[in-house]
């Protein structure tokens, strides 16, 4: 992460914190909901952006070997709503708590690296 990004992201004050976790509870919540409902589908735009946030989503749920890259030509990703809404439950979370997202694999932070010497 660059010093710029850090920097704009440890600006959240205690009340930008507080509205963050509350956030991040009532998402956990709905994703729990989403969680009994009989169809789950739910497709997101095919971007390198969504790519790196499903592969940090399922290594936070212990399951890197559950993602399934896309293949050439797929023009959107499938997620379950209740996955997705969990994930970003947790990073929000982690965002009240730190101040600063962390990658936690070393394979979706190489995907970005990689990305970031492209620019």
């Amino acid at each position: 992460m660059t010093k710029k990004a850090s920097a704009n992201m440890s600006r959240f004050t205690s009340e930008e914190k507080n509205i963050l976790k509350m956030a991040a509870e009532m998402l956990s919540e709905f994703s729990k909901e989403l969680g009994n409902h009989g169809c789950n589908d739910h497709w997101i735009p095919n971007t390198p952006e969504n790519v790196k946030l499903l592969m940090e989503a399922h290594e936070l749920n212990g399951d890197p070997e559950d993602f399934d890259p896309p293949r050439k030509g797929d023009k959107e990703l499938y997620v379950p709503d209740s996955f997705l809404v969990w994930f970003l439950s947790e990073k929000i979370l982690h965002l009240s708590k730190e101040g600063e997202p962390q990658f936690l694999s070393k394979k979706a932070k190489s995907v970005v690296e990689a990305e970031e010497g492209e620019g």
